[in-house]
């Protein structure tokens, strides 16, 4: 089947007659691409809670992850190990909150997702310059992207400087928590094939 993919979606192009009931497709995609092995990055946090170390975030297992200990702002350090080129962060946080304020079960709830945010690099972990990216993470499911351009590099730091959760809504207030951070070397894309009109 033609799809184009965009902005989150994949549409199906060229059915004019859908059964609303009875129409399944199967998508079998060519996997994660582009990323480095996880356990070849060494990731340290400014700050941890008990339990929940920042080598969780590289462990390969989104059952573990790292909490900020409610310490907002917060920054994560990855180390690549040597100077690598680096493209994007995708970032998979906990999904135990609401991406919006509501009233439920009778208390308030709200995201606790990160907000703002900034990025840098370097190449001795010590020296870190001006971020290359600064910006506000939307407070949605799924993974998160901050592309950074290319980069040849061996040191990231994410700083986390807030989240989407006010002080009026203690219970999910700076509780910040992050399953699994990958670290991108390339753009994902898709060669064209005969027919196409467009390559993504």
């Amino acid at each position: 089947m033609r799809f184009n993919q965009s902005g989150g979606y994949l549409s199906i192009t060229g059915v004019t007659d859908w059964d609303a009931y009875d129409t399944v497709f199967r998508v079998v995609t060519d996997g994660r691409q582009f990323f480095y092995p996880q356990d070849s990055i060494k990731a340290t946090a400014s700050a941890s809670a008990d339990g929940f170390p920042a080598s969780n975030l590289v462990d390969g297992s989104y059952l573990n992850w790292w909490d900020a200990a409610r310490t907002v702002p917060v920054s994560i350090d990855l180390d690549l190990g040597e100077r690598k080129p680096v493209s994007y962060l995708a970032i998979n946080q906990r999904e135990w909150s609401p991406t919006h304020n509501r009233q439920t079960f009778g208390r308030q709830e709200d995201s606790t997702r990160i907000k703002d945010y900034r990025v840098s690099v370097s190449d001795d972990g010590v020296h870190w310059g001006d971020p290359v990216r600064t910006g506000t993470m939307p407070s949605a499911r799924g993974v998160q992207f901050i592309d950074i351009g290319r980069h040849l590099t061996r040191y990231i730091r994410l700083e986390i400087l807030s989240s989407w959760g006010p002080p009026s809504v203690p219970n999910f207030f700076n509780k910040v928590a992050i399953d699994e951070l990958y670290v991108a070397h390339g753009y994902p894309f898709r060669a064209a094939v005969e027919g196409d009109d467009f390559a993504a």
